[in-house]
């Protein structure tokens, strides 16, 4: 009998312990309803919600959710870098009432959501650019705080084993705002003139400026401040995969990396060797290139 009612005992302890943890994953609480009504409430039109670069703005500033993790809080995410007025408990039954538009990862739009079938709850992701997403995830590339950042989509599930199911441009029929409007690719900023590299094959602030604008075509959404960093050389990587590069996506350059830069070069005048080691004239083929964008 004493045997039987602590068996009982664990077994009702842990259920309580699951069901608190299957609440944590849930993907929304309290807290994101409260800033839906805040932002207008759950009957709000698609004229409230945030423009794609008002979600990415959102998460960037927002490394942790309410001073912890963002594991686990994937629907979170999406409803409060959104402003988006339509939550539901967690991202699998939002999945059921968003319209499914396609399974090529490639052809989703910055600012539409992607979806995968994994463990109870599901999960979600907005579309970036380049078949990347932004998500509230420990498994990104480009971390922007705790388990939150930008990371490839099919890296992703590849990595999880997760089912894709697909992409929308809703939100449980709400949208980001600008979703529908071609999102154009981050132009040269004024700010950042023609790099005098081409002439000189001397790196200087705007060289390493336009290479940050190499890198954001390739998945990089970060600052365009010509101080590269972990991310920008990651973007830099996946461009370079066009010539030759095969290593990892890592932010951290090196022989294989400046070999491929070596190669972009040779299509903008450069004819030395291809052996890694970067010197003016590299560089002056580089930068004629980078000028470009």
């Amino acid at each position: 009998m004493f045997i039987n009612a602590l068996i009982v005992s664990v077994v009702t302890l842990w259920l309580q312990v699951v069901s608190s943890v299957d609440i944590d994953i849930a993907g929304v609480d309290e807290t994101d309803f409260a800033f839906v009504k805040e932002s207008g409430g759950l009957n709000s039109t698609l004229t409230g919600t945030n423009t794609y670069a008002g979600a990415i703005n959102y998460a960037r500033t927002h490394p942790t959710r309410d001073g912890g993790t963002w594991a686990g809080w994937c629907a979170s995410l999406m409803v409060r870098a959104g402003n988006l007025p339509s939550p539901c408990p967690s991202a699998i039954e939002c999945y059921r009432k968003s319209t499914i538009i396609s399974h090529d990862v490639a052809s989703a739009p910055s600012g539409a959501f992607h979806w995968w079938d994994i463990g109870q709850y599901g999960h979600v992701a907005m579309a970036t650019d380049h078949g990347w997403a932004l998500m509230a995830s420990c498994r990104v590339t480009e971390s922007w705080g705790n388990c939150i950042g930008n990371t490839d989509v099919t890296a992703y599930t590849a990595a999880t084993g997760a089912k894709y199911l697909g992409w929308s441009y809703d939100y449980n029929r709400a949208e980001i705002a600008d979703v529908h409007k071609p999102i154009p690719p981050t132009p040269p900023s004024p700010t950042w003139p023609r790099s005098a590299t081409e002439d000189n094959g001397v790196p200087d602030t705007n060289y390493y400026a336009r290479q940050q604008i190499y890198a954001s075509h390739h998945g990089y959404v970060g600052a365009i401040n010509g101080i590269l960093g972990p991310n920008s050389w990651a973007g830099t990587q996946r461009g370079l995969r066009d010539y030759g590069y095969n290593g990892a996506d890592n932010g951290i350059p090196g022989v294989n990396t400046y070999m491929a830069m070596q190669r972009l070069a040779a299509k903008y005048g450069y004819t030395g060797a291809v052996n890694g080691i970067l010197g003016p004239n590299s560089y002056k083929g580089l930068a004629r290139y980078f000028n470009t964008l």
